[in-house]
């Protein structure tokens, strides 16, 4: 009895996760943090407040410094000016620094060899390398996105800026952040681009 697509699909994307994350981990995650954490800093630019004083730094360990800019409201707030002392308030505080483990965007650069496997385990064809170079830019700015997201969550839990149901959301958010953005943003986004890979997954067993 021929195997069913799903099965083909699950045996071709288990050896290809074996052989991209062993591609990923010992030549591509190197280049992978540094074009992230450039694009972290580009990124960081772009947001409210001031984009001068942003930037995405790595230490001698490995491990990245963010100066992520506030904007005016967070930096009128009380959660920043109880950092000051009473008669020095008003205080303008353009950025925070933010220390982040290496681990956290090693994290986030998973989604690559994820996705690679994902996108090539389904039917090859011509359209194939075009599938895979935009879904690469895909994940890419979801890493970047992610990255992102994980600093200004820091920066809340530190300032206690947020409370009540919107400190849940964040929470939530960040916990699907961490824990399900970096294993299924891949599989989804290769699914989107597919067609072809959609169907070999989704067909009914006969």
């Amino acid at each position: 009895m021929p195997a069913s697509p799903q099965l083909r699909f699950l045996l071709r994307g288990s050896a290809l996760v074996v052989v991209m994350l062993a591609a990923w981990w010992l030549l591509l995650l190197d280049p992978l943090l540094d074009g992230l954490r450039v694009s972290t800093g580009m990124a960081l630019q772009l947001m409210p407040g001031d984009g001068a004083t942003a930037d995405a730094v790595s230490d001698s360990t490995g491990n990245w410094i963010l100066q992520v800019p506030l904007p005016g409201f967070v930096q009128r707030s009380e959660a920043v000016q109880k950092l000051f002392k009473p008669d020095a308030r008003p205080v303008r505080l353009p950025s925070l620094k933010l220390a982040v483990a290496r681990d956290v965007p090693t994290l986030f650069s998973l989604v690559f060899p994820l996705f690679w496997a994902a996108a090539l385990a389904g039917p090859f064809g011509p359209r194939t390398w075009k599938y895979l170079l935009a879904g690469t830019a895909i994940v890419y700015l979801i890493s970047v996105g992610a990255i992102i997201f994980y600093a200004v969550y820091m920066i809340d839990r530190n300032l206690s800026y947020t409370s009540g149901a919107a400190n849940t959301v964040i929470n939530f958010l960040e916990y699907l952040n961490m824990y399900v953005v970096p294993y299924a943003a891949p599989v989804l986004t290769a699914l989107a681009l597919n067609a072809e890979l959609r169907a070999q997954i989704f067909t009914e067993l006969v």
